[in-house]
């Protein structure tokens, strides 16, 4: 009887281990799994973020060079209303300026 018990006790001792190893496996690839998941979505985020960025220069490079031509139209405007003032305009104004300053 003292047998049985103790065979039982090993059995049960066994059956414990193998469940155990069971669950050790079912628990490593179950983690194998999510990290392959996790991967995964890694690198379709850093895919998104990458696209993103490529985006914002894009448009921060268009965004510049509009400005830089608003600019370069608003200088050239300027330019050609200075050169169209006329030299007596300038000769004159001159003068009134000269007369305050000098005494």
């Amino acid at each position: 009887m003292e047998r049985d018990v103790l065979n039982e006790v090993i059995d049960v001792e066994r059956d414990i281990r193998e469940r155990l190893l069971a669950e050790k496996k079912k628990a490593g690839e179950w983690v194998d799994e999510v990290k392959k998941k996790a991967e995964k979505e890694i690198l379709l985020e850093e895919e998104r973020i990458k696209k993103l960025f490529e985006q914002a220069i894009k448009d921060a490079r268009l965004n510049a060079e509009k400005k830089a031509h608003e600019i370069i139209a608003d200088a050239n405007e300027k330019a050609e209303r200075l050169a169209a003032i006329s030299d007596e305009f300038l000769i004159k104004t001159i003068r009134k300026h000269i007369i305050r300053i000098l005494p």
